[in-house]
């Protein structure tokens, strides 16, 4: 005995795209496929109108399971917006699928707003760049907001 434990690893027999995990994300994301064999891999991320995001592979790859891990930005380093997104898995031997996916992006949240006696409180104004703004400012009618 060599101290060392041995297994029976066995190779993918299809080419398989995994649902990515979690879905809904926030901020990160894990895609997995199966490889049964060494193949050139293309893996792309689409918006909803089916534009290009981010290539996150292109590459020649060895048999097995693979992962890739996506933090919702696009080629420019850009953060995406919320919104449901495309991932498509493309192979030189033919293999072609797509699935869907939904990044949450709860960084870009809108401050809390409540309307009280026709004046328009933001309750995060101190920290808002040129806030807190005067009633001159705004014009808004008499509205009741419910949370």
């Amino acid at each position: 005995p060599s101290g060392i434990d041995h297994f029976d690893y066995k190779l993918p027999s299809n080419i398989e795209l995994a649902q990515n995990y979690p879905n809904p994300f926030n901020p990160l994301t894990t895609i997995a496929y199966d490889l049964p064999q060494e193949s050139q891999v293309m893996l792309t991320i689409y918006d909803i109108l089916g534009r290009e995001v981010i290539r996150l592979v292109d590459e020649r790859q060895p048999a097995g399971i693979q992962k890739v891990i996506w933090d919702g930005r696009d080629s420019y380093g850009q953060l995406v917006p919320s919104g449901i997104y495309l991932y498509s898995l493309k192979t030189t031997s033919g293999f072609n699928a797509t699935k869907k996916m939904v990044f949450i992006d709860n960084t870009r949240a809108l401050p809390r707003v409540s309307v009280l006696r026709e004046d328009l409180i933001i309750q995060s104004a101190n920290q808002l760049p040129g806030l807190p703004l005067t009633r001159k400012q705004l014009f808004f009618k008499r509205t009741t907001i419910h949370d």
